[in-house]
């Protein structure tokens, strides 16, 4: 296995866990009354999850290209 192909299923393996954490950060919101640090952790996770389903696209149009 490649370095490159590592670094996909690691990324692969990272964001479904942040997918997962994200579901259970919203699950966990009252439905009225968020505090502002429980918005800012669910934005957080999702910069973080965008960010690395970007990563692993590049380096899927690396090894395609």
């Amino acid at each position: 296995m490649t370095a490159s192909s590592e670094r996909r299923r690691e990324l692969a393996d990272l964001i479904e866990a942040r997918k997962s954490e994200l579901a259970d950060l919203r699950a966990a919101l009252p439905a009225h009354s968020a505090r502002p640090h429980q918005i800012i952790e669910v934005e957080e996770l999702e910069e973080q999850i965008e960010l690395m389903q970007n990563e692993l696209r590049d380096l899927e149009a690396e090894t395609e290209g």
